[in-house]
C-alpha cells in the first residue's frame, strides 16, 4: 500500500527543523535512502513544500 507523505512550510519557506521532521517521518515509513521527494520552491529558490510516495507501488515506480 502506498502512502504519500507531505510537509509544507509553517511560514513562507521550510526551515531546517521542518526538513528534518519530513525526513524522519519518511524514514520511519520505510522509504529507501535512494528515494527522491518532489519539492515546490519559491521564485527565489527556497523550499516551500516536499512530498514523497512510500510503499510497494512507489518502489516499483522508482525501479523503472
Amino acid at each position: 500500500m502506498t502512502q504519500t507523505i507531505k510537509h509544507a512550510a509553517a511560514d513562507k519557506v521550510m526551515t531546517l527543523d521542518e526538513i528534518e521532521a519530513f525526513c524522519r517521518q519518511v524514514r520511519a515509513a520505510g522509504a529507501a535512502g535512494t528515494a527522491s521527494p518532489k519539492a515546490r520552491i519559491t521564485f527565489g529558490g527556497k523550499l516551500r513544500s516536499m512530498e514523497i510516495a512510500v510503499g510497494d507501488e512507489a518502489a516499483k515506480g522508482d525501479a523503472q
